[in-house]
């Protein structure tokens, strides 16, 4: 294989004969000079062959070169005129960071080389410089802090619920309602914390296991990673991705809960995405797992976005998993400024947040149902934006510039992803609204859209789907469709566009297929105008 690419070598670079009767001082006086041995030359044929032979020594002792002229035709040309240090060639060449070694040749005919300086780095002038940020960890919404403002009255609850598990005891089932950014999983993850830091103090056992259900979303891996998670750091037996029937995995999990003992913890986070992906199996037996443990018990806790989610379950599960339900309220501004403070002390450097800036990123996520993650991400993006920007202070241009750049990257690939049906639909809301339309009925989305099916090449669908299409898109964000009565006439939606101004949703959509270029071109006949 050598001696083929070596044969490749001379073959595809016409320079490389030029370059090999360099290398024939190697074979001055018939010998190999190398900075430890001598070869005799004569082992290697007259020439020709030691032309061959040179490349196979190329691309053997120095492959990284051999592969930078096979690909780049002025590479050697480069390598020859780069100032490096000069070291007496052998066998092992030291190599830059991209794997290449850099090679001269003298006037003795010996190979050099040297390790890379990298003199012109592109982070040399950038590594150094004092940014605005102490720890940025700090304003990401994985970052758990040590304590949890404007959260007591929910701590309390939890507290005294989950203390039971410190008396050996089994504490009531949990389910936390929300919206998103509510602080749910950070009270959840800080409560647990402390509790497991009690039982060591103590001697009581109390095992905190956290499951997100939005990646961990069937029965089976939800319970086999309850019973990896029980394993001994030199235990190998993992319980399999898949294979095991769902029995066996239930009966593996409650033989190694019982051999750990003590008190079990088990968090569903998103539990609503399980549930309705995977029906309420897995919930009814972990609410029944106390039924078959003899050593150990176990309590469940289950996080949900959707405050209606218990709709889906079974009577029996629902009194089982809901005796004890807690409702996390969303932050308001002042709240959400409280908690920003307290981050921005730890985070950010003293005297770099501008007068508002604060208040500003508050009021903004506010809007957005109270998301302290929403604060979070905007308060560390507008001191990114600050920092990129060379400026030594953050100003609400800063934190504007974040708003738009966050709303970009959440909606643009909803809008890219979103299937060719969804997009003539989304299509027929947005020319509405061009035309001047506002509160626009189904009818006229609908009445659009089938003009807008033409363009595409599409068959169209019912008005019924069309009905269901929007309802969609009013879940994803991208539009509001408000159901209203018309008396006797029926009921209707009201539907207006929700995308940010700052992004171009057409754009968009044609980048992502093609044919929506025909769709936005086309012409149309509108029903009314306000």
């Amino acid at each position: 294989m050598d001696f083929f690419l070596a044969s490749l070598l001379l073959e595809k670079c016409e320079f490389i004969v030029s370059m090999l009767r360099c290398f024939g001082v190697i074979f001055q006086e018939q010998k190999l000079l190398d900075c430890q041995k001598r070869f005799p030359a004569k082992i290697f044929g007259r020439r020709a062959f030691s032309y061959i032979f040179t490349a196979w020594f190329i691309y053997s002792q120095l492959k990284p070169i051999a592969i930078l002229l096979l690909n780049e035709s002025e590479g050697f040309a480069f390598l020859l005129h780069s100032p490096y240090y000069h070291h007496t060639f052998s066998s092992s060449l030291p190599r830059h960071h991209d794997g290449l070694a850099r090679v001269q040749i003298t006037e003795q005919g010996i190979f050099q080389a040297e390790c890379n300086k990298m003199k012109d780095n592109i982070f040399n002038d950038i590594i150094d410089t004092k940014g605005l940020f102490i720890d940025k960890e700090v304003l990401r919404h994985t970052y758990k802090p040590s304590n949890l403002p404007h959260r007591d009255e929910e701590v309390k609850i939890m507290r005294y619920n989950l203390v039971e598990a410190l008396k050996g005891h089994i504490p009531s089932n949990m389910i936390l309602y929300g919206v998103s950014g509510a602080g749910k999983t950070a009270v959840t993850q800080f409560i647990c914390s402390q509790l497991e830091e009690m039982g060591q103090n103590i001697d009581r056992f109390v095992n905190p296991v956290f499951i997100n259900c939005r990646k961990i979303d069937t029965q089976y891996r939800v319970l086999a990673h309850l019973g990896n998670s029980l394993l001994e750091e030199y235990e190998n037996d993992d319980i399999p991705f898949t294979g095991w029937p769902t029995d066996k995995v239930f009966s593996e999990l409650i033989r190694r809960m019982d051999r750990l003992g003590g008190v079990h913890i088990i968090v569903l986070d998103e539990i609503d995405h399980l549930v309705k992906k995977s029906g309420d199996d897995l919930l009814y037996n972990l609410t029944n797992l106390n039924a078959e443990l003899k050593k150990a018990r176990c309590s469940v806790i289950g996080i949900s976005n959707d405050l209606k989610f218990t709709e889906y379950l079974d009577s029996r599960v629902q009194s089982r998993l809901g005796q004890e339900d807690i409702i996390f309220n969303p932050y308001n501004a002042a709240q959400l400024q409280d908690i920003l403070r307290m981050r921005s002390k730890r985070g950010i450097s003293k005297g770099a947040l501008g007068k508002g800036v604060i208040e500003l990123c508050a009021g903004m996520a506010a809007q957005e149902h109270g998301d302290a993650r929403r604060a979070l991400n905007l308060l560390r993006v507008s001191t990114e934006k600050a920092e990129q920007s060379g400026d030594t202070e953050v100003i609400e241009r800063h934190v504007r510039m974040a708003q738009n750049q966050i709303e970009c990257d959440q909606i643009t690939p909803v809008i890219r992803s979103l299937p060719s049906q969804q997009k003539l639909v989304l299509f027929a809301v947005l020319r509405n609204e061009k035309h001047g339309l506002k509160n626009i009925a189904t009818g006229e989305v609908f009445e659009l859209y089938k003009q807008a099916c033409k363009y595409f090449g599409s068959n169209i669908l019912t008005s019924r789907r069309i009905t269901t299409l929007l309802s969609e898109l009013d879940t994803l964000g991208l539009i509001t469709a408000k159901t209203v009565s018309n008396g006797r006439y029926g009921r209707t939606k009201m539907i207006n566009s929700c995308i940010p101004n700052s992004i171009k949703p057409m754009e968009i959509m044609i980048e992502a297929e093609e044919m929506m270029v025909a769709v936005d071109n086309g012409k149309y006949r509108f029903q009314a105008k306000i």
